[in-house]
């Protein structure tokens, strides 16, 4: 029987190291795929859900300004939000609206608007124009509160004169509004828009036009004695 060497013994256990280290357990390697797998999957379901429950959750909170085609004037009212607001839109719903508060007009001015002429009647239009009142939701604007109307068969190249105001009523004017830091005028004071009335123009190049009024708190003016 021959006897192994040292050197032979050194070889024999090199040669089982060396197999050892270039073939890894089999069960390693079926382990790590489907951890890895699943941790980039788990992420990036995660953000695609978030994304859409953003998306969703933001498209029901907007609310923006109607379009305005030709032959129209946009009619915006606003007052600060510190005002409150005059009542809710519809019943069981207790979002803010005060837009029943204002009233529009526009008529068709005879004569240079600001000079002694007449708002012309209706047999003398060609077309008569038609106010279309503000959605049911009044539209906020940063710390503003906006009612946009809309004056549509506006007549191009006619002197037309745009009137904004408050409905003719005690609680409007003067009453106390809801929420708001200063829902309510103060003693001897009312709710009025300022400059209430603006000339505006249509022309084939400009067919549409947007007026801005404002509603602030005024000392009541008393009429002349």
């Amino acid at each position: 029987m021959k006897h192994l060497t040292m050197k032979d013994t050194f070889l024999f256990l090199f040669g089982l190291l060396w197999i050892a280290c270039a073939v890894p357990p089999a069960g390693a390697q079926q382990e790590n795929v489907p951890i890895t797998r699943k941790r980039v999957n788990t992420t990036i379901v995660d953000r695609n859900q978030r994304q859409r429950e953003v998306q969703v959750t933001d498209k029901g909170k907007v609310n923006t300004e109607p379009p305005i085609v030709a032959n129209s004037i946009r009619v915006r009212i606003r007052y600060q939000k510190e005002y409150g607001y005059l009542t809710s839109n519809k019943p069981g719903n207790q979002e803010p609206y005060s837009c029943n508060a204002f009233t529009v007009d526009a008529s068709v001015w005879s004569g240079e608007p600001g000079t002694f002429g007449r708002a012309r009647t209706g047999n003398e239009l060609n077309a008569l124009m038609t106010i279309i009142g503000p959605p049911e939701l009044m539209r906020v604007d940063s710390s503003y509160y906006v009612c946009d109307f809309t004056i549509t068969s506006v007549p191009l190249n006619e002197p037309i004169m745009v009137r904004g105001s408050m409905i003719n009523n005690s609680k409007v004017l003067t009453g106390r509004w809801r929420e708001g830091s200063q829902p309510q005028p103060p003693p001897g004071s009312e709710r009025l828009i300022l400059n209430g009335k603006k000339n505006v123009r249509l022309t084939r190049s400009e067919p549409s036009a947007i007026v801005d009024f404002e509603m602030v708190y005024r000392p009541i003016q008393m009429p002349p004695r």
